[in-house]
C-alpha cells in the first residue's frame, strides 16, 4: 500500500497468491490478549511497565500502534528502530509479531510503548509483498506519538511493498526532560552525563564548543539540570544535545539515607579505571579530593549479578556477598575495610531487598550492546523487579557486576552517585571496591 510519508521507498516482489475468501469479509475481530502477544519490546530501550500504559513519566513520549491485518497476516511483520541517518537503521527497540506467533486474520491490534525522545524509523515486511490493502482484505496501520498521528497507511491505495522505512520523531511529553548532572572521572578530560529521574546515566556529546561545566557551577550528584527539548537519548547511552547545554536549576539530595550535602563538601574524584591521575582537569576544588567521611552510620549496598541473552557474570550471588558484606566467611571484604578506614562509623549493610545481592535477568539484551546499554537495562529491570522509581532507591549503593565482553575497562563509577559499574571478576576486587565506592 502507498504510504503518506514521503521517505517510503518500496521494494516490489512480483508474487501470486490464491485470494481468502473469509465467511464474513467486513468483520475486524479486536485483539483481546496481552499486549507482549502483540509487541516485543527491548529491555534495554523500553520500560516493560509501559506496555499498557496511558501516560509515560515526564520527558519520555507515548508511542502508540494500530495494526489491522487483513487476509494473510502472517506474511507481514514490523521492526521500531532508532534513527541513525533519517531512516531506521539504528539498533531496533521494538518488533512484532514476537518470535513463534503470528498475527491473526482481519484483527485490530494496538499497544502503547514509553520511548525515550529522539528519532526513529518503523520498518514494514511483507514476505510477499504485497502489503496490507487492498485486494486481499483492508488492513492498515497507523503510528501516533503522544496521541497525534504522525504517520499512517493508505487505506485506498494498492500498491504493493515487500519493505518499506518511515521514519518520525518521538518528543517527551508533561514538559522538560531532567536529571541530575554526574561525572565519570578519567585521566584527561572527565566525561559529562544525566542521571534521569528513572536511574538511568547518559553522557552528554555534542554540547556547544568549548563548554566549561565548572564555570557555570556544576557539580556532580548534586546539581539539577534540564535537557533542551531537542535532546535524543540512543540505546548506547548517549544523550546527543544538539549543540545545547543543559539548563542549571537547582540541587538535589545525594542519597535517600543522606543529610543534605554543601557543593563544597562534595565527594571529590578518584580517576576511572581507564587509566592512572587526578580525575583530569577538575577545576572546581570540591571535586578533587574524596572525603569519605561524609557519610557515616549504616550505608546499605544492593550487589546485582547479572544474566544477558549470551553470557552471565561468572561469580554466583554467594561470592559475590561475600565479598563485600561481614558474612564471617572472609574477614577481608568491602564491609569490613570500610569500617576500619572510618574508624567505625561508616557501616556497609545489606540492603532490605534479596538479602544484598539480586541476578537481573536480560533475555533480550547481548553483550555485543555494550557496558551503557546493558547498565541502563539492568537500572529498569531493577525498578520493575521491585516496583521501584529508581534503584537509589532500594539501597544507598548499588554495584553492577557485568557479564564478561560487556565492558573494554575493569571499572568505573559517577562522583556522588549511588552507582559503580564493574566487569565481571573485577567485582570480587576488593581494592576495586574500595576504589569506587571512594567515589
Amino acid at each position: 500500500a502507498p504510504f503518506r510519508d514521503d521517505a517510503s521507498d518500496a521494494v516490489v516482489a512480483n508474487k501470486s497468491k490464491t485470494k481468502f475468501e473469509p465467511a464474513e469479509s467486513t468483520v475486524i475481530l479486536p485483539f483481546s490478549g496481552n499486549v507482549s502477544d502483540f509487541i516485543f519490546a527491548d529491555a534495554g530501550v523500553v520500560r516493560r511497565s509501559a506496555f499498557d500504559a496511558t501516560d509515560c513519566p515526564t520527558g519520555e513520549g507515548l508511542w502508540n500502534l494500530l495494526l489491522v491485518t487483513d487476509d494473510y497476516p502472517w506474511e507481514t511483520r514490523w521492526e521500531l528502530r532508532e534513527s541513525v541517518d533519517g531512516v531506521g537503521d539504528g539498533a531496533p527497540v521494538a518488533s512484532g509479531p514476537p518470535e513463534g506467533r503470528n498475527y491473526d486474520r482481519r484483527t485490530s491490534y494496538t499497544g502503547n510503548v514509553c520511548l525515550p525522545p529522539g528519532r526513529y524509523g518503523i520498518r514494514w515486511f511483507d514476505s510477499m509483498g504485497d502489503g496490507l490493502c487492498c485486494s486481499y482484505g483492508s488492513g492498515r496501520w497507523t503510528v501516533r506519538v503522544n496521541g497525534k498521528v504522525v504517520l499512517e497507511s493508505d487505506r485506498g491505495g494498492d500498491s504493493e511493498f515487500a519493505q518499506g522505512d518511515f521514519p518520525f520523531r518521538v518528543t517527551g511529553s508533561g514538559g522538560e526532560m531532567t536529571g541530575t548532572f554526574l561525572i565519570m572521572p578519567r585521566p584527561v578530560d572527565p566525561v559529562l552525563n544525566v542521571e534521569l529521574p528513572d536511574g538511568t546515566i547518559y553522557e552528554l556529546v555534542n554540547l556547544p564548543p568549548g563548554y566549561d561545566y565548572a564555570d557555570v557551577g556544576l557539580v556532580s550528584g548534586i546539581t539539577s539540570i534540564g535537557l533542551p527539548i531537542d535532546t535524543v537519548l540512543f540505546s548506547n547511552g548517549t544523550a546527543d544535545m544538539n549543540g545545547e547545554a543543559p539548563r542549571v536549576f537547582g540541587r538535589r539530595r545525594l542519597h535517600r539515607h543522606h543529610n543534605d550535602v554543601d557543593e563544597t563538601r562534595a565527594s571529590g574524584s578518584m580517576n576511572s579505571e581507564q587509566g592512572g591521575g587526578d580525575g583530569g582537569n577538575l577545576r572546581a576544588s570540591s571535586l578533587r579530593h574524596r572525603q569519605l567521611a561524609t557519610f557515616t552510620g549504616d550505608q546499605t549496598v544492593l550487589v546485582v549479578r547479572v544474566i544477558a541473552a549470551d553470557r552471565e557474570t561468572s561469580a554466583g550471588e554467594t561470592s559475590l556477598g561475600n565479598s563485600i558484606f561481614d558474612n564471617g566467611v572472609d574477614p577481608h571484604n568491602l564491609a569490613t575495610q570500610f569500617k576500619a578506614c572510618s574508624y567505625g562509623k561508616m557501616n556497609l549493610v545489606k540492603a532490605d531487598v534479596s538479602d544484598g545481592v539480586v541476578t537481573v535477568r536480560l533475555p533480550s539484551v547481548g553483550t555485543a550492546r555494550g557496558d551503557a546499554a546493558m547498565r541502563n537495562a539492568v537500572t529498569r529491570e531493577l525498578n520493575d523487579m521491585f516496583d521501584a522509581d529508581s534503584p537509589s532507591q532500594l539501597a544507598d549503593y548499588a554495584i553492577y557486576c557485568l557479564p564478561p565482553g560487556t565492558y573494554g575497562g575493569i571499572a568505573y563509577a559517577y562522583i556522588n552517585s549511588w552507582l559503580s559499574v564493574f566487569n565481571d571478576r573485577w567485582c570480587e576486587s576488593l581494592s576495586l571496591q574500595m576504589h569506587e565506592l571512594g567515589h
